[in-house]
């Protein structure tokens, strides 16, 4: 009885420290600069700038206004349901790592002002112009985290481009960690560069560093053919994870830096995210390499743009 106590104290006491966090980002959010740089440097992972995000803090300070705590959903992870100063409420997501005690990796902002009244008849718009070029492959449209179209719901693809996407987020992980100087990959084999930095395989290495942590647990490489493989599920919540800065892959200088945008645009692959006011992400994996994607792709985000 006495360990059952003692662990209750002590998530309880977790749970305080995590709601505290929170109440300290509005605050720091709604007071400016010197109180979010004075944030950041207690709370956030020590391996991005800070001016970097203050310059990120700057631009949602512009969007979102001043904060309001409505409810801290889940003091755990934690999760809390703030309002905006144009009185719509969003849902932050505080991801945390793994240190001991953790520290913060990003926050993941869905703000919800409802469904688009003519999401609907747009939605009907897509399914059209699919049937219209009789496309064979996996669609998926999110809405935030919300999955509002998709088909069909199971099926793994060959991903065009998801080999070179991958590399170009492992050697982020690894210029952050000070093992690879991207100004100096111009001309080298990304995969050779990873494998000699890490003293490990490249698909070891990236399903340990990305998958994993991610959840993406349906990607992976065909043992036959070598082609890598995902699902659109899988690539939704790569694509969240670049929106959110969870995995930090925005700060890092070029070549490697992957920001939010058309993620992946292979002829037979596209993610695409943060499309529009509602923020949609895009997932479109052809079946063979005769079908584009392309210009459907295209087709598709203008029609998500044009949501009210």
């Amino acid at each position: 009885m006495r360990t059952a106590a003692f662990l209750l104290v002590a998530l309880s006491a977790v749970a305080q420290d995590r709601s505290a966090m929170v109440r300290d980002y509005i605050n720091a959010f709604n007071t400016g600069d010197t109180a979010m740089r004075m944030f950041f440097e207690r709370y956030y992972a020590a391996d991005t700038p800070v001016e970097t995000r203050l310059e990120r803090y700057r631009d949602l300070r512009q969007r979102f206004g001043k904060l309001e705590l409505v409810q801290i959903v889940n003091p755990a992870i934690p999760t809390a349901r703030i309002r905006i100063a144009t009185g719509e409420t969003g849902v932050f997501e505080f991801r945390l790592n793994k240190d001991q005690p953790p520290k913060l990796l990003g926050v993941l902002v869905q703000i919800s002002s409802g469904t688009p009244q003519n999401e609907a008849a747009a939605l009907s718009r897509i399914r059209a112009l699919l049937d219209r070029v009789s496309f064979s492959g996996a669609v998926l449209i999110a809405r935030g985290d919300q999955v509002v179209f998709e088909s069909p719901k199971t099926g793994r693809y060959n991903v065009e481009g998801l080999d070179g996407l991958l590399a170009r987020a492992v050697l982020a992980r690894l210029w952050k960690a000070g093992r690879v100087q991207p100004a100096n990959l111009t001309g080298k084999d990304p995969v050779q560069v990873i494998e000699s930095a890490s003293g490990r395989k490249f698909r070891e290495f990236a399903a340990e560093t990305i998958l994993e942590p991610l959840g993406m647990i349906e990607t992976g490489w065909d043992p036959a053919s070598g082609q890598a493989y995902s699902t659109p599920r899988d690539l939704l919540k790569f694509g969240r994870a670049i929106q959110s800065n969870q995995m930090s892959l925005r700060e890092v200088p070029p070549p490697t830096r992957i920001e939010p945008g058309a993620i992946l645009s292979a002829p037979t692959a596209a993610l695409q995210t943060a499309i529009g006011r509602y923020d949609f992400t895009l997932v479109l994996l052809a079946r063979g390499a005769t079908q584009p994607v392309t210009t459907l792709a295209r087709d598709i985000e203008a029609i998500l743009r044009s949501l009210n």
